[in-house]
């Protein structure tokens, strides 16, 4: 089938890898708080913290939303919830109002749900945030849930490449700091599960194009749980890149941070039973961000 596919959070680094991957298969639509997008056809800028969703939709009239617009840099929510609230909930509540019934919803969540202790985490495990971040996220799967019934909410935690040129994300800082010979110290007491934005991407191609998940969480993450310093060898050593410039750090050491569990690990063995896929490893993830960063 042929969807149209609206992409919001455009500008973002999962957003932009959705729009070069869809694009070759699918009608997409974006849009972001850029003004344009070189990358994107089809743009439309738009301020999500409006109350009115229809002009957006009536524009891009789309089969699919894949709502990745985010607030996510925890201090900046801690600083304003208030604004939090609104990116990170109240969008759902609006999209689900405004889009059609039939429109297919898939939010992309995250682990910080899920309270400190938690430790791979499943779909059905309790979510109880301790920070204004997670809980902003939390409310916005319970609002689509409400509003929406044709609805995925896709839980992961992701690492990729800007397709907007002059950002930085965590990826390109590490590769930067490596270039430019500046040290920089990773948290060896954080332990994630992260994906690539671009086997992401295949994730959800697989859910639309077989119609998964409908209704339901899934969780869509690493194979395997590493910590954000063992992240950060295996990338430079992939790259061919010095890894003398990274130093082992503690979270717990950082009194300023926005509060989120040192163990931030899913279980996505659900969406692996289900789809008869592999999800890659720490290897195979460095491995696709080297291709991503020299394409």
């Amino acid at each position: 089938m042929k969807y149209r596919i609206l992409i919001t959070g455009a500008s973002g680094m999962l957003g932009g890898t959705l729009i070069k991957f869809f694009s070759t298969e699918f009608e997409v639509y974006a849009t972001s708080g850029q003004a344009e997008l070189p990358y994107a056809s089809n743009h439309l800028k738009f301020d999500l913290t409006v109350e009115d969703y229809r002009p957006l939709i009536e524009w891009a009239q789309p089969d699919v939303i894949i709502h990745t617009a985010a607030m996510t840099n925890g201090n900046q929510c801690d600083d304003n919830p208030e604004l939090a609230l609104k990116i990170n909930a109240l969008t759902l509540n609006k999209l689900g109002i405004s889009a059609d019934v039939k429109t297919r919803v898939l939010y992309i969540s995250t682990d910080a749900v899920f309270p400190g202790e938690a430790h791979k985490s499943k779909e059905q495990d309790y979510t109880a945030s301790e920070s204004v971040y997670g809980k902003s996220k939390e409310l916005g799967e319970f609002f689509l849930q409400l509003r929406s019934q044709n609805f995925t909410i896709i839980r992961t935690t992701i690492v990729g490449v800007n397709q907007l040129k002059g950002r930085q994300g965590f990826v390109e800082w590490i590769v930067n700091s490596a270039k430019n010979g500046e040290r920089i110290a990773l948290f060896e007491d954080v332990l994630f599960t992260p994906i690539s934005c671009f086997s992401l991407a295949e994730s959800i191609s697989i859910i639309l194009n077989q119609n998964l998940f409908v209704n339901e969480k899934v969780h869509i993450g690493a194979s395997e749980i590493f910590s954000k310093y063992d992240f950060g060898m295996a990338l430079l050593e992939e790259l061919g890149l010095s890894t003398d410039i990274i130093d082992r750090a503690k979270i717990t050491k950082f009194a300023d941070r926005a509060k989120r569990a040192t163990d931030q690990s899913l279980d996505s063995s659900y969406f692996e039973e289900i789809t008869g896929t592999a999800l890659p490893g720490l290897k195979e993830t460095v491995r696709q961000l080297k291709k991503d960063l020299y394409e």
